[in-house]
């Protein structure tokens, strides 16, 4: 995409998806766009929601809520038909997703697809309102049923507050659990040393490289601003006191780096700005490639 610094580098701090990752072709920058997975994820309650599945959702849901690609995934494994037919069954209620990525990822799924909700949401605050719109327009009364609501370990409480709040019911079932990658600082510190050993033309090798970290949710942006900070290239939390044994500002070939950041929507932005008191150079209006590079070109 045209506007983007040809001599800057992109992380994105994300296991790339196979076969072909949407952000590293929008992008389209090939020798300056890095991929750096942050997390690993572990299937939880694996036999609970395989019971789930079997026993279906007549007379027990109004609906599912899953707001990521990791919640789809434990649902196909939990499946007794992961490569035929992951919903059957299900395609009697609506599904509530968060954003294109989730859309995409139960929509191509053998087998009937149920009602989808929410493809064009960005936030858990926009899929709350458009569950609560969903079920105003219904020409059936307001559900008596709970809603399913698949989560990880790390949620955020504005789906919940807002639908418990209008007086919906939810069923919450824990489905993955996230930590750090045992290897992140490593690669950290290979990409590093691969960025400031890469060939500095057209910038002159005095100069500061540029390095923007496109960061996907506030678990994987915590270790990921931990590790900056404590190689010299973030600032400080203003709450955490500068150590004096901090190690320099990461530095070789006779290169410095300007580290700036982007996030994919507002969640990353309020916890980086809120939690790590930092200032967000981009943030993605939606959650889409296109999107979080077009911040990107904005910000320069």
């Amino acid at each position: 995409m045209a506007g983007l610094d040809p001599t800057a580098h992109f992380v994105l701090v994300r296991t790339p998806q196979p076969h072909s990752d949407q952000y590293h072709s929008t992008i389209n920058l090939p020798s300056h766009t890095h991929h750096l997975p942050v997390l690993s994820f572990q299937p939880t309650n694996p036999t609970l929601l395989s019971s789930t599945i079997l026993l279906g959702p007549t007379d027990r849901y109004s609906g599912v809520i899953i707001t990521s690609q990791r919640a789809v995934q434990a649902w196909v494994s939990a499946s007794p038909a992961p490569s035929s037919s992951p919903l059957a069954n299900w395609d009697s209620i609506p599904f509530f997703v968060v954003g294109p990525a989730t859309f995409t990822a139960i929509a191509k799924l053998p087998g009937p697809i149920p009602q989808l909700v929410g493809a064009t949401t960005g936030t858990g605050l926009v899929l709350a309102n458009d569950i609560l719109d969903h079920f105003s327009t219904s020409s059936s009364p307001p559900p008596t049923l709970p809603i399913l609501y698949l989560t990880g370990d790390k949620n955020r409480e504005t789906i919940p507050e807002v639908l418990e709040k209008a007086g919906f019911k939810l069923e919450r079932q824990q489905v993955y659990e996230t930590a750090v990658a045992d290897d992140f600082e490593h690669r950290l510190d290979v990409l590093l040393h691969l960025i400031s050993s890469s060939p500095s033309s057209p910038s002159p090798p005095s100069e500061e490289k540029t390095i923007w970290f496109a960061l996907f949710s506030p678990s994987g942006a915590k270790p990921c601003v931990a590790l900056l900070r404590q190689r010299g290239l973030l600032p400080p939390s203003a709450s955490s006191p500068s150590s004096p044994t901090l190690p320099e500002p990461t530095q070789k070939s006779n290169h410095t780096f300007k580290v700036r950041l982007a996030c994919i929507g507002p969640t990353t932005q309020s916890y980086l700005e809120d939690d790590e008191q930092l200032s967000v150079d981009a943030v993605a209006l939606s959650p889409e490639p296109e999107e979080l590079v077009r911040a990107i070109v904005n910000a320069r």
